[in-house]
């Protein structure tokens, strides 16, 4: 009776095949965070309320190295950054450890936490700055490709999104205002996340604004009240729902 789509990949591909008619396609952008508002924290600034500036590094392990998830570019990013800068500090949530990557000469400035729930993860992201997700498309597979963007958990609790977008799905982030989207060159990455320290005050407005824009667009009540009124729509019995 209707397909509902929540990113614009999608929907192109089944307009592009006919594989269903137009008017069925319900074009739903998001989906649902594992967090309420009320369980958000306090976020940790910079030489404010702790002495560095931290950077996370959050998925599920798929392939050799990461490389879908961009964890080879994370770890070329960090090395880059370390030398540049004592204050850096990196930190591994998920399926990666020391053993994927060589990062000797990261010494103690990396963590790897393994999985985590998500009750692990509210207090972890208030003391994050930056959620770094260099991802890459048709890695895995041909065809293969992540939402965009990834980490918007920490994104709900005010972390920074430096993302890629090879795929151009961004529609509804203001690039430089609330989100930085990031080429998969770790030099330019670690160019890109220099100056936003230097700049500390627009860093902290940038990751403010991350947070309003992905608290407005995944806001769980939003998010069910537009499926409802598709299956509304299509289903007369449920009218009452």
């Amino acid at each position: 009776r209707g397909v509902i789509v929540t990113q614009k990949s999608t929907m192109d591909y089944l307009e592009k095949k006919q594989l269903c008619p137009k008017e069925k396609i319900h074009y739903i952008y998001g989906g649902f965070v594992q967090f309420k508002p009320q369980q958000i924290q306090d976020k940790k600034r910079y030489k404010k309320d702790k002495k560095t500036f931290d950077i996370c590094f959050v998925a599920a392990k798929y392939s050799e190295r990461g490389v879908d998830k961009g964890y080879d570019t994370f770890i070329e990013t960090a090395k880059l950054l370390a030398k540049q800068d004592q204050d850096f500090r990196f930190h591994v949530v998920g399926g990666f450890d020391q053993n994927d990557i060589d990062v000797t000469e990261l010494s103690d400035k990396i963590v790897f936490y393994g999985y985590k729930k998500p009750d692990f993860l509210v207090d972890f992201y208030s003391g994050m700055d930056i959620f770094l997700g260099p991802n890459k498309p048709n890695a895995l597979f041909p065809g293969n490709f992540d939402g965009f963007p990834l980490g918007i958990d920490a994104a709900y609790c005010g972390v920074a999104l430096f993302v890629a977008d090879e795929l151009n799905m961004n529609q509804h982030y203001k690039n430089e205002k609330d989100i930085v989207v990031i080429p998969n060159d770790s030099q330019v990455i670690t160019n890109r996340i220099i100056s936003y320290k230097n700049n500390i005050d627009a860093f902290y407005e940038l990751s403010r604004q991350c947070q309003k824009t992905t608290q407005k667009l995944f806001d769980i009540d939003t998010q069910i009240d537009q499926r409802i009124a598709v299956f509304k729509q299509h289903c007369p019995f449920i009218e009452n729902v």
